[in-house]
């Protein structure tokens, strides 16, 4: 680990301790000390990614890489992968807003990032694996953010190969105590299987969740070794008292009034309750 690298981590980790803006200590506190949320950072981000990605690809000693992202939107606002981009990564941006893809391939001209025009599904026909074909060699990709309302898990499950890292969303709606799959129909409304459902399918597919705010970032189990262990339930606490005030308000109050994710809980649970843990903890 070189110096800067090291001065660079321990720098976003402080950001995100300090900042009385950012977190309200006394729940701060609570969260695992090991925990890679304390590497919470945006450059260009909406939700820490981009300082705990910088953590992640720091410990699995990769410093210039290949990222797919999709939805990819402009290819600046909100990313997962702008800022490895200016570290001098290089990788494929996917986008199937027509409007918005016009906005991509114009930052990326010239450049040996990759735009496609597409939209990433689940099938044979247009799973990961497909739509890169012929694009760039999916051995060499290292990272791969997806975020496109719904559909996360099932086309993690279908992408047909196996980068070092994967970025999912989904598993911040339901209850970490919600055992089971939810429906498809429910899923692809863009509220995503529970964290439990995601970490199945990650098992199956070798790979481990190391940390979770909104987005999962799984791990290639050979590379497990260089990160702490967390169940689902301590991934999902911390998650939720790492939050600022007001996006815990915010969650409870669109759980408070989601139907689906009411019916779904009172199903499993003979219960709801807006606050997803109240399942298991005497809050």
């Amino acid at each position: 680990m070189t110096l800067i690298s090291r001065l660079e981590s321990g720098l976003i980790k402080r950001h995100a301790i300090k900042n009385p803006q950012i977190r309200i200590r006394d729940l701060l506190d609570t969260v695992s000390k090991e925990s890679l949320l304390f590497y919470y950072a945006n450059f260009h981000s909406q939700t820490g990614q981009d300082g705990i990605l910088a953590e992640i690809f720091r410990r699995i000693s990769i410093s210039k890489g290949t990222f797919v992202e999709f939805g990819a939107w402009d290819g600046l606002y909100l990313s997962n992968t702008r800022w490895l981009y200016e570290k001098g990564w290089d990788g494929v941006f996917i986008e199937g807003d027509d409007k918005k893809y016009a906005e991509l391939t114009s930052l990326y001209k010239n450049t040996n990032t990759r735009c496609l025009h597409a939209m990433v599904g689940a099938s044979k026909n247009n799973c990961l694996s497909e739509t890169l074909r012929n694009v760039v060699d999916t051995d060499d990709i290292n990272l791969v953010s997806i975020d496109v309302d719904g559909m996360d898990l099932d086309i993690f499950e279908s992408m047909g190969f196996k980068p070092d890292v994967v970025v999912l969303e989904g598993g911040f709606n339901f209850s970490p105590f919600l055992n089971a799959a939810i429906p498809d129909s429910v899923a692809h409304l863009n509220l995503q299987q529970p964290l439990y459902q995601i970490n199945e399918i990650a098992r199956k597919m070798d790979y481990s969740i190391v940390c979770f705010y909104q987005d999962s970032y799984l791990i290639r189990n050979d590379h497990i070794h260089k990160f702490p262990s967390f169940d689902i339930v301590t991934l999902y606490r911390d998650a939720f008292y790492f939050m600022p005030e007001h996006f815990r308000r915010w969650l409870i109050d669109f759980r408070c009034n989601n139907r689906d994710i009411q019916k779904v809980e009172l199903d499993y649970f003979n219960k709801f309750d807006a606050n997803p843990l109240k399942y298991g903890f005497d809050l």
